[in-house]
């Protein structure tokens, strides 16, 4: 087969999706050197690792961060590259392909967050997914979606699609699996000014994140149990709203809250290590990586019993209701006050996290290629 793909989200400072996306490829080079793979991407890409003869990366004329054009190169200039490419199947793995495809799709959706919970999304997003998914969902001839809840959430709104959709769970960084050395402990709290004991966040700074509660909730337990942890906020800041940073600069809270900013992956194994706890609050998540993430590295989990978290946590972390404060509180006071309790879910989440792998999405992504190439 000769297979394309659509990479035109890999610039500037990865994030979950740009992960996604990075890793999955980086596995296909590893698990399939027969099919010849196309992948589009933006004029100033360049491939992160050494690639495979039968990889081909083929740069459009936009960079990156010109949104506009890119919407436009994918519904105008992309239908013709795909047949100038002769291509046997073609796979959009950030939410978009082609509505008139002329070869057999699959589409990748990690949420439906545009459709579902438009106001915690950013405008340009709103706009633009809240038009174009629904129209993807209805034309892509394969849906793949990384959990049961997503499925559960396009059903409600596509029935029909029953057929074609398939959960094809999310991996982790083989890096994630390997404790740092403490030479590299120390260099990253040296690095970032982490304080001794800490709560850690990572994700980028937005609304769906929940973080105005989570600050709120952990300075209500700071003074009500004088707790000696900080918090870390560990995420790219471009779309932090209002509250987050007003938060992060109120007088009370900026002596123990740290708002990092981005951190590259290759710092984050040594940063869940350090924390103490990994809270993820989120209001709504398709996944939820870096749960899965700090369980890999022996970090006890509190997060949100909402979207996908509960399947992807299962029994191994501490589940709350992200918009009842009290119910946040009593869960981070649990955690951090219950020695025993956090050793017993350090040890379920390493084994939960061993279940997911890269590898193991790569090869159901390529059996899906096959399936969708034989069906048609």
């Amino acid at each position: 087969m000769r297979i394309g793909i659509d990479g035109s989200l890999l610039y500037g400072q990865y994030s979950g999706v740009e992960y996604a996306i990075h890793h999955l490829l980086r596995e296909l080079a590893v698990v399939d050197r027969q099919n010849e793979y196309v992948i589009y991407v933006d004029a100033d890409f360049i491939p992160r690792s050494k690639s495979p003869p039968n990889f081909r990366w083929q740069h459009t004329r936009f960079h990156g961060r010109q949104r506009f054009m890119r919407i436009l190169w994918q519904q105008r200039q992309l239908q013709r590259q795909i047949l100038e490419d002769q291509l046997d199947v073609f796979h959009g793995p950030g939410y978009v392909i082609p509505l008139n495809c002329p070869v057999p799709s699959v589409v990748t959706v990690y949420d439906i967050i545009a459709l579902t919970h438009p106001r915690l999304c950013r405008v340009s997003n709103r706009l633009h997914y809240g038009w174009i998914l629904p129209r993807t969902l209805d034309r892509a001839t394969c849906i793949v979606v990384p959990s049961e809840s997503v499925k559960k959430e396009i059903l409600e709104r596509r029935p029909a699609a029953e057929s074609r959709i398939r959960v094809v769970p999310l991996g982790i960084n083989p890096s994630f699996f390997d404790p740092p050395s403490q030479e590299d402990l120390c260099r990253l709290k040296r690095k970032y000014q982490l304080p001794d004991r800490f709560l850690l966040f990572v994700g980028n700074l937005e609304a769906k994140k929940n973080l105005p509660r989570l600050m709120t909730v952990f300075h209500a337990l700071k003074i009500g149990h004088h707790l000696p942890h900080h918090l870390v906020l560990a995420g790219s800041t471009q779309h932090t709203t209002p509250a987050v940073t007003e938060l992060i600069e109120n007088e009370h809270l900026k002596p123990f809250v740290h708002a990092l900013g981005y951190v590259p992956e290759a710092d984050l194994p040594s940063l869940y290590c350090l924390a103490e706890v990994f809270v993820f609050p989120s209001l709504v998540e398709g996944f939820g990586l870096p749960v899965l993430e700090a369980m890999a590295l022996g970090t006890a989990v509190v997060a949100s019993d909402r979207g996908a978290l509960p399947e992807v946590v299962g029994d191994a972390g501490i589940l709350c209701a992200p918009e009842d404060s009290q119910s946040v509180a009593s869960a981070l006071h649990r955690i951090i006050s219950d020695p025993e309790l956090r050793a017993d879910l350090v040890a379920r989440g390493k084994l939960r996290a061993q279940q997911y792998s890269w590898q193991n999405t790569a090869v159901q992504m390529l059996e899906l290629y096959k399936e969708v190439e034989q069906a048609t």
